[in-house]
């Protein structure tokens, strides 16, 4: 049994035999940054209690058969300060999120039974890694620069790479593709024209049929010095505008038998903004 300790760094409590039936005393945390407890055998009111209202308690880690034991169902309030967490091998189907103001890194993984996903009052994160949740398909999206979606069935959204995972989106192995074979194309486009990083990969059957895939990008241009409201570029040709990135994006579709024909241009029209600028 744990009654009280020393302030901590790091505290690493599950994943062990030692473990696996131990037993605390509210307070027991009240010191430490980051808290391992996957597969401790902790009540769900010293859980709600204790550690959701540590003061400097930042990074925590939940899971194991004993959490939605009774019931099925983790109503979780994050605590004051929480800025990461992590919630693996439950036996879960529903799990609330709220209190996460400070949120900042999510990993909720590898939940067989986990149906449905809530982040009640999350403003915007760094990390939304929500893979491998095979029945997973009712998931509030999240602001975030990563999202995370891999073997999961969470269908199609418009929010996606836009908002929800805008600067990589993975999407490894869906377990549904339904929704995604029927916005295929405003799907690939809007993420390519958004995200440094789309990882499709190992999901054969979206891809098997690319005789319907006639995916156009909008053009752009990748330079590190033709950046802000300075510039205005359009095609030379058609006069479309021209989206400015730093750097190409970056697709994942293997295995699938893609074949990419790549069309770049050489001919832009620079329009400038600030006539009192010094051109290049």
């Amino acid at each position: 049994m744990l009654t009280a300790l020393p302030y901590n760094e790091a505290l690493h409590l599950g994943a062990s035999r030692c473990c696996s039936n131990i037993t605390v005393k509210p307070g027991f945390a009240s010191s430490t940054l980051s808290l391992n407890l996957t597969n401790a055998n902790l009540s769900f009111e010293v859980l709600q209690h204790d550690i959701q209202t540590s003061p400097s308690l930042a990074s925590l880690s939940l899971g194991g058969p004993v959490l939605c034991a009774q019931n099925k169902t983790l109503l979780f309030a994050c605590g004051p300060n929480r800025t990461a967490i992590e919630i693996r091998s439950t036996s879960c189907t529903f799990i609330r999120l709220s209190g996460c103001q400070k949120l900042k890194s999510v990993y909720i993984t590898h939940n067989d039974e986990l149906t449905s996903l809530v982040f009640a009052d999350v403003i915007s994160l760094l990390d939304q890694v929500v893979a491998y949740n095979p029945k997973l398909k009712d998931l509030t999206l999240t602001q975030s620069a990563l999202l995370d979606i891999s073997y999961t069935s969470v269908p199609y959204s418009p929010l996606m790479c836009s908002y929800a995972g805008s600067s990589a989106f993975v999407a490894q192995h869906l377990c549904d593709q339904s929704s995604y074979k029927s916005h295929l194309n405003p799907f690939l486009r809007k993420c390519l024209q958004y995200v440094q990083t789309l990882d499709l990969a190992n999901n054969g059957e979206l891809f098997n049929n690319i005789s319907t895939l006639n995916l156009v990008t909008p053009p752009f241009m990748s330079s590190s010095y033709l950046q802000g409201p300075v510039y205005a570029v359009y095609t030379a040709d058609t006069g479309q505008h021209v989206t400015l990135r730093q750097a190409s994006p970056v697709l994942h579709l293997e295995p699938s038998p893609i074949v990419c024909r790549a069309s770049p241009r050489q001919a832009f029209v620079l329009q400038y903004a600030n006539a009192n600028r010094e051109k290049p």
